[in-house]
């Protein structure tokens, strides 16, 4: 009787140790090309060091932004907006220029068993020489006026005015990826880690061109930072910077539904049949009776209020003038006036 009733929770265990595998197996974010990254094993690389303010810059960066890490996201998607908006103004007088990529859209795909962050546009990318001189000549983007600016105030909620927002992303990242392909050049790839030796990559993509136009940023989470793999919480980063942006933000989702089995609808024809049970397989057999589920991704739009401008005036309210005002600006604070308000005798942008 002992070891039969062992052999019963035995085939138990086994049961729901099965049961486990397959919903953590049907949890995995599915694997998507558009978001592989290739392994560079062997692969020559170009090296390339940072100009010498570059230490200076990311100590900044990171000290002083440490306590609102979210502005990470707000850059990057900012920045894959701003790529997709110069595409659709030059195909205004080429239309050419979108060829198999006709919808200008910002996909967020977040994959937890990886700790990666991916953030993908399909705007106009960039050349060899742009991913060099856009994220490895970083002077040219305004340094030395950031540094001195965030000398003088301390205050770096508008790094985004200075170009220099793309290097946000090693507040929560040890690793950044950026793989881009513009119409007029090959795919490469840009990588740097966060290191003394303050160094990055390019190489040529070995996989030629698989994104067929725009950019793919992705982010090697550190250890401290993986409450961004919670899609929720990026929902909400976006609901608090990002809602404006007038190009859509697909973010990737999950939902359970269930699963009509053969087992399931040959019952269902048979009708019930009164089956004598017994009791060590009372537990197995309702376990058994229960509906499958299996887990489901979505391409869900996270950005769904409307651009202002597209929307009447009489419609909009003085929160949200402010928090569009503060989302272009990419600062904390309030406008003096708008065109639907009286001119306020004081305001935090006067001195």
């Amino acid at each position: 009787m002992v070891l039969k009733t062992l052999a019963v929770f035995a085939a138990a265990l086994f049961f729901f140790a099965v049961v486990i595998a397959e919903e953590a197996k049907n949890a995995a974010v599915p694997e998507d090309p558009n978001f592989a990254l290739p392994s560079l094993d062997g692969v020559q690389r170009e090296g390339h060091h940072y100009q010498a303010e570059i230490n200076k810059l990311m100590n900044i960066i990171v000290k002083s932004l440490y306590s609102n890490r979210d502005i990470f996201f707000r850059e990057l998607v900012s920045n894959a907006a701003d790529a997709c908006d110069k595409i659709r103004y030059l195909s205004l007088t080429d239309q050419s220029l979108l060829g198999n990529l006709p919808n200008l859209e910002i996909k967020i795909r977040v994959d937890k068993e990886k700790k990666q962050i991916h953030i993908r546009d399909t705007g106009i990318g960039m050349t060899r020489a742009e991913l060099v001189a856009n994220l490895g000549s970083i002077a040219k983007s305004g340094t030395s006026e950031f540094l001195q600016k965030a000398a003088q105030q301390g205050n770096l909620q508008v790094i985004g005015q200075f170009g220099v927002g793309f290097y946000s992303s090693f507040l929560v990242s040890d690793k950044v990826t950026v793989v881009s392909k513009n119409n007029e050049d090959d795919q490469y790839i840009w990588e740097s880690t966060l290191d003394d030796n303050a160094a990055y990559s390019v190489v040529k993509d070995p996989r030629g061109n698989t994104l067929g136009r725009g950019t793919l940023v992705t982010l090697h989470l550190k250890d401290d930072a993986l409450e961004y793999l919670d899609v929720d919480r990026i929902q909400k980063i976006i609901d608090k910077y990002n809602e404006f942006i007038q190009f859509p933000i697909y973010l990737l989702k999950s939902h359970e539904v269930e699963v009509k089995t053969p087992e399931a609808e040959a019952d269902k024809a048979e009708g019930e049949k009164d089956v004598e049970v017994k009791e060590e397989d009372e537990t197995a057999e309702a376990k058994k009776e229960d509906p499958k589920k299996e887990t489901v991704w979505d391409w869900v739009k996270a950005n769904t209020a409307a651009p202002l401008w597209r929307r009447s005036k009489s419609d909009l309210t003085d929160q949200e003038y402010n928090d569009f005002y503060k989302n272009v600006l990419r600062t904390t604070r309030t406008p003096w006036t708008t065109s639907t308000s009286k001119r306020k005798e004081t305001s935090s942008l006067r001195p």
